[in-house]
């Protein structure tokens, strides 16, 4: 039991915030970067350890191999194609909210600028401003809109907005990562199964 959270652990360290791929790597905002790991980890661990014991305890002792592979495969492919839907929709919401450029170190020569979460809805002012650009055809960037708000964010949305952004992007970020886990779960215990099939695999035991 304990190689098999191991086994788990490892395989969620690897996935959220591994050197090679790095699902946390989607999350440009520093201020939520921390919080969408824990939350990623948290979500992901029960579906996971779930699907292998109802497969090892549950499936695998009351049905044939041939059965749970393909009933597997079938299941595993509705769980890849949910990890698509929800990571379309995660990029969708983490790209409306998540990547806002602010500038920090305004005025100095070597000014640069920070990824912060933005808000679902702006403050009157600021949506005064914008849909006074849009009316004349013009293009508010994210830029002159702190400019003239005097690069204060609460002025532009208020800090309920934001948290609204912020429950958005991780949360959509948790159900994308469950899928995943899940998907890649499943393959695994369908791989083991056909291994065990395998008659080389037998005679190599023998």
């Amino acid at each position: 039991m304990v190689e098999f959270l191991k086994d788990r652990i490892l395989l969620f360290i690897l996935v959220i915030a591994g050197d090679w791929v790095s699902l946390a790597a989607l999350i440009k905002a520093a201020e939520i970067k921390n919080e969408a790991i824990t939350i990623a980890v948290a979500v992901s661990l029960l579906p996971s350890l779930i699907i292998s014991l109802i497969v090892r305890f549950f499936f695998q002792p009351k049905i044939s191999k041939q059965n749970f592979v393909i009933g597997a495969i079938i299941v595993s492919a509705l769980l890849w194609i949910g990890f698509i839907v929800c990571y379309i929709q995660f990029s969708r919401v983490n790209n409306a909210y998540g990547k806002v450029a602010y500038p920090i170190n305004v005025g100095e020569k070597n000014a640069r600028d920070s990824i912060i979460v933005g808000g679902c809805n702006y403050t009157n002012e600021a949506r005064a401003e914008v849909d006074d650009y849009a009316s004349r055809q013009r293009t508010l960037t994210p830029a002159q809109l702190f400019e003239d708000f005097n690069y204060d964010v609460a002025q532009i949305w208020s800090e309920a907005d934001r948290d609204c952004a912020r429950s958005k992007i991780l949360n959509s970020f948790a159900i994308m990562l469950a899928f995943l886990i899940a998907g890649i779960t499943l393959t695994c215990e369908i791989l083991i199964a056909k291994k065990k099939d395998d008659p080389k695999d037998d005679e190599s035991v023998k």
